[in-house]
């Protein structure tokens, strides 16, 4: 069995009010229960400092088929579903109290790397020995995750990196481009039937990095329209060359 962890946390508030209820702030509680989780297994910040690598984030999915409101406090527990040569699958689940429901369910794909380069490191056979005691469970099928074209219709906004949304990479924070999903999806359903609905699932995919200072183009599109649900795409570039840094499919209920 994989070594299970589980945290009391507490929902931030949002960063900016246009990120009310957004999942940044569930994003920002799944990472911190995967810090908690390494440094429980002899693995602490200042370890990764030392060695020169770093666990990045490379798809994040997440399920919450209802808001959990700031300051809600919350039990996160997370364990190692898989490992592959440099990547490892971590599953989260969030409840309002131990034994209770499920409110959200996530699961991220970490890549682990050269600080400095940023290239893809072997995961050390000690590490995930701690992480799975037991042995790396059977690796898990990922499927791709499809977007689609995007329409010359989609609706986009346009931000700019700020140095509060950059983490200690100095790349942009991984909770934050869950806000910039979010405020694309709302201008690509606005003045349409669909402009009540809110996301209850995200599956987002990171390309490349954002770092301090650079203007982002954020696109958004209806792949599929059902009654009581809408399924958007989005994509996230680099304004300056049109470098894609992100995509995701989300379903708004």
């Amino acid at each position: 069995m994989p070594r299970r962890t589980t945290v009391r946390l507490r929902v931030p508030d949002p960063p900016a009010p246009s990120a009310a209820g957004g999942f940044s702030a569930y994003a920002r509680l799944l990472e911190e229960a995967a810090t908690t989780a390494s440094i429980e297994a002899g693995y602490a910040p200042r370890w990764y400092a030392a060695e020169g690598t770093a666990w990045v984030i490379r798809r994040s999915t997440i399920e919450c088929e209802a808001p959990i409101a700031p300051g809600t406090a919350v039990e996160v527990a997370t364990w190692v579903a898989d490992f592959r040569r440099v990547r490892s699958r971590r599953e989260y689940e969030m409840r309002a109290e131990p034994g209770g429901p499920p409110l959200l369910r996530a699961h991220t794909d970490w890549v682990y790397v050269e600080r400095a380069s940023g290239r893809p490191r072997r995961i050390p056979a000690p590490m995930m020995s701690r992480f799975v005691p037991e042995g790396a469970a059977e690796a898990l099928p990922r499927e791709p995750l499809e977007t689609g074209a995007r329409p010359a219709d989609a609706a986009s906004i346009e931000q700019v990196v700020v140095p509060a949304d950059v983490d200690a990479l100095d790349h942009m924070n991984n909770a934050r481009y869950f806000d910039y999903v979010e405020q694309a999806i709302r201008a690509a359903l606005a003045a349409t039937p669909a402009a009540h609905r809110r996301p209850v699932r995200h599956d987002q995919e990171y390309l490349e990095e954002a770092r301090n200072g650079d203007r982002l183009a954020c696109f958004a599109w209806r792949l599929r329209e059902g009654e009581c649900e809408t399924e958007v795409a989005t994509e996230i570039r680099r304004a300056a060359d049109g470098a894609a840094l992100a995509r995701a499919r989300s379903l708004c209920r």
